[in-house]
């Protein structure tokens, strides 16, 4: 078969799809290309394509809503986008479909529209004897699901553009992802001869292709219990895959594995986990150094080709600064080192400053490619350095930092921190870099695909929320409300769905369960993060819709679009560069128990666990955000801030005087009490604040008297919001917990006790 030697747009692998398709026999019918004898050449060459073919006439695409389809609006290829016209036409016309998948900021993408996209005899071949149709993978991600989960099963690999050939009832047959123009054409020309002699027999492929991967969909796994101690044994099996002097999973191309770091940080915030946090901090550590971070204006590229982080894939994601940003700012929280927290400030700076629309929303992507070439706005040749800084301090960033030998940059310096400078020559390193940022500006920036994506500003969203609480910083808490409330006046239809994308001025595409379980979870963040108990009522709104639109009934869990796509209606459980929607809908339904009053949020935790604890089970690395949602539900949340008695009351530590006093603020909801510290009967319990190192009882504010209709005798209670001081032994040097415990109230009834173990962690 025909599979290219490079797959620079990878996408991280699918741990829980090992081997399933191997037990079904599944491969390819074309089997005679393989022995073709094709090469790959080096690929060098490349140029503004929407410059380069101003003079070509314009096809279907045109006026398409997506920056992506824009780009090929004048390829020699006759493009047609996905849609009801689209697809009737490939129904009546009886030839096969070649199927392109991509989006604006992919390098590879862009080189092959070069090459093969407007090479003549590619064109013809597909104009002539195929339906050619391009997506946007950033607007359909439930047609990129489906089709990138095929072309993993046929080749073992996946990546963009994603390329395959379907029959007309849109069953594919045959895929790979970047072909040049030599290996396209023969590929082409054996397929559209095998379509008019063995139609029949490429037809019954399809369908065998497509039975085993719905199969696959529909799959269910028995139920395990998530009880600690395999949720300890899978950190420990994660955290061992880990290299332990670079960090990250596994060899280039590394990828960040978020939902795995997020995991990792859980368990080294909830149960101390030394192995979880030392593999989350080498990784943390390495990432932050690397070029694989913009170390002069901030924000994340999205992956390293190389096993230390140094050579990134330029393109800047914006589920990348937000899943990033949050995995910061929680390690921050965990650990107080101040190096976290700058890490937090400039990647939100980095956020604010280019991907943030002026009514609030946030953008999709910076390209990896200007002037024709990937990285060139990032990357610098020793003539640039010389330019911008002169001779003696270019060869003293030349000698610290080293010239790129051998690769795709070779001969240029690619710009990081993984150096040993101290005193004198650090602060003359940071300010040649700030020097080198100035003039960078003056640079031709990479394009910026201004999509809004619902889901994607979900993740936003929540970076800025959760920033603001671990690292005190209320302005983020600001920003999270301006594109929440963007996402709700202007991405959600009046029944209550949600659009996808919102794109010159229009909302399109109907949304995924993503974008409904990212969008709720971060309405329920900006509500921890404001109080404001409006973003609780949203999410509410949100979490029902999705339970409405998504649940698959039979088995408890949930179906990745409303309806089917393409050939068949993806369901997908584990988790991928992104954390699974499944994932993300427990975590709601859990977040929601905790803060809502509505016991049924409880029950629909539960069922879906059930549905997904095999999978997490069974597979840590791709069910790592079951795993984390399931712990928060089933054992409580982790942090300065938590909610105890189903949100009556709110429960939030931060230390003061240096670190030598800790202070909780306990918030109780209207119409409710807490017992006081000494509440005038045994028979109830009272409010209390015990830290380990404290130099005595802590200091509780006066409680008030009253009588209730569930007591004969009057008692102390407290009401509204009661502050509680506790003095440390000595100023924190390491992490303190404080074991809270309260008994809600109202004039009625009392509820159970509930005791939290908040923590906050000194700076340093």
């Amino acid at each position: 078969m025909i599979v290219s030697v490079y797959l620079p747009c990878t996408i991280a692998k699918d741990a829980g799809m090992k081997n399933i398709f191997i037990k079904a026999g599944l491969k390819l019918l074309m089997t005679v290309i393989i022995a073709a004898g094709i090469t790959v050449p080096v690929v060098n060459a490349r140029a503004d394509a929407l410059k380069k073919y101003a003079a070509q006439p314009l096809n279907s695409l045109a006026g398409a809503a997506s920056p992506y389809l824009l780009q090929h609006s004048r390829d020699l290829v006759q493009w047609r986008a996905w849609n009801d016209a689209t697809l009737k036409e490939i129904r009546q016309s009886g030839k096969p479909v070649f199927l392109s998948i991509g989006y604006s900021a992919c390098h590879w993408c862009h080189v092959m529209q070069e090459q093969s996209f407007n090479n003549e005899a590619v064109a013809k071949l597909l104009n002539d004897n195929f339906i050619p149709v391009l997506v946007d993978r950033e607007r359909r991600p439930d047609l990129d699901e489906v089709y990138m989960i095929a072309t993993q099963a046929m080749t073992g690999i996946g990546g963009w553009p994603n390329n395959l050939l379907l029959t007309p009832d849109l069953k594919p047959f045959y895929a790979g992802v970047y072909f040049p123009p030599a290996n396209l054409i023969k590929l082409l020309t054996i397929i559209s001869d095998d379509w008019k002699n063995q139609e029949l027999s490429i037809r019954a492929e399809g369908e065998r292709i497509s039975a085993i991967i719905s199969q696959y969909f529909k799959r269910k796994i028995s139920a395990r219990e998530l009880d600690v101690d395999l949720v300890k044994k899978a950190s420990a099996k994660l955290a061992a895959s880990f290299d332990v002097f670079n960090g990250g999973i596994g060899s280039a191309p590394k990828h960040f594995n978020a939902p795995v770091l997020s995991f990792l940080a859980r368990m080294a915030e909830k149960y101390d986990d030394r192995t979880a946090l030392g593999a989350l901090e080498v990784t943390l550590k390495a990432i932050m150094s690397g070029g694989v971070r913009d170390q002069l204006a901030g924000g994340f590229h999205r992956y390293a080709v190389d096993n230390n982080w140094r050579t990134p894939h330029f393109e800047k994601m914006l589920y990348d600064q937000a899943m990033l940003t949050e995995i910061y700012s929680r390690a921050y929280s965990i650990t107080g080192n101040e190096q976290y927290a700058d890490v937090v400030r400039s990647t939100l700076d980095y956020v604010r400053n280019d991907l943030t629309a002026p009514d609030g929303g946030f953008y999709s992507t910076r390209d990896a490619d200007s002037e024709g070439e990937e990285g060139s706005f990032y990357v610098w040749t020793s003539d640039q350095l010389e330019q911008a800084l002169g001779g003696e301090d270019a060869a003293f960033i030349i000698s610290t930092l080293s010239v790129a030998n051998s690769g795709e940059f070779a001969g240029k310096v690619i710009i990081h921190r993984n150096i040993e400078l101290e005193g004198s020559e650090l602060a003359r390193f940071d300010a040649l870099l700030a020097k080198l940022e100035k003039h960078r500006r003056g640079r031709i920036v990479p394009f910026r695909d201004e999509k809004i994506i619902a889901g994607w500003n979900g993740l936003m969203i929540s970076a800025f929320a959760v920033a603001s609480i671990r690292l005190d910083a209320p302005q983020y808490t600001e920003i999270a409300k301006n594109a929440a409330d963007f996402v709700w006046s202007n991405m959600r239809r009046n029944d209550g769905r949600l659009y996808r994308v919102f794109y010159d001025g229009k909302a399109s595409v109907t949304g995924t369960l993503k974008d409904y379980a990212y969008v709720a979870r971060s309405f329920i963040d900006v509500y921890d993060a404001s109080g404001k108990t409006v973003w609780l009522e949203r999410a509410v709104k949100i979490a029902d819709k999705m339970n409405e639109l998504f649940l698959d009934k039979e088995n408890g869990d949930y179906f990745l679009s409303e309806t089917r796509q393409g050939y068949a209606r993806a369901k997908l459980l584990v988790d991928g560069s992104l954390p699974s929607g499944n994932a993300v809908a427990l975590d709601v339904y859990g977040k929601l128990s905790r803060r809502s009053l509505k016991p049924e949020y409880g029950r629909m935790a539960e069922a879906l666990i059930a549905a997904l604890s095999g999978v997490a089970a069974e597979d840590a690395h791709g069910g790592a955000s079951i795993l984390a949602a399931a712990g928060r539900y089933l054992r409580g949340e982790a942090g300065p801030l938590q909610y105890a008695v189903h949100g009556r009351v709110r429960v939030a530590a931060k230390l003061a005087e240096n670190g030598e006093r800790l202070d909780v603020s306990l918030v109780v909801a209207k119409g409710w009490h807490i017992n006081s510290h000494k509440p005038l009967d045994d028979d109830y319990i009272a409010t209390s604040v015990d830290v380990k190192n404290a130099s005595g009882e802590g200091v509780y504010p006066q409680s008030v008297t009253k009588k209730f209709g569930f007591s004969d005798k009057p008692l102390a209670v407290y009401e509204g919001t009661v502050a509680i001081s506790t003095k440390l032994e000595s100023a924190a040097k390491s992490r303190i917990r404080a074991e809270v415990t309260v008994q809600a109230c109202n004039d009625q009834v009392c509820l159970l006790p509930e005791t939290l173990k908040v923590d906050v962690s000194p700076k340093r």
